[in-house]
């Protein structure tokens, strides 16, 4: 019971520490492009079609569920989401598609 209280308190924490760093402002001038093409694919598994976009595109496959992904090339973006995401994923994908992998 212990162990099960104190990874949900952890958890509960990392979900708060996001939340909080959603609102802080962050460099722009670090952007790689102030230009993107950004195509915003819906779907009921994004784990499952995050997966299968990262092999398709010659990446390990993580493994990991996950809300969303994004893959960047040059100037287009491809994001995907489930099909009611947060304005906070949209934005953190978004992110993505002018920085890169900025985390």
């Amino acid at each position: 019971m212990k162990k099960a209280l104190l990874v949900l308190l952890f958890v509960s924490s990392l979900a708060h520490a996001d939340l909080q760093d959603a609102y802080q402002p962050f460099d722009a001038s670090k952007n790689f492009t102030s230009e993107s093409l950004i195509t915003w694919k819906t779907v009921d598994n994004p784990t499952k079609s995050c997966s299968e976009e990262r092999i398709r595109r010659g990446f390990p496959d993580r493994g990991n569920p996950v809300q969303a992904c994004s893959f960047w090339e040059g100037s287009t973006c491809l994001i995907i989401t489930k099909k009611f995401p947060t304005g906070d994923t949209i934005g953190h994908e978004m992110r993505h598609c002018f920085q890169g992998k900025w985390h």
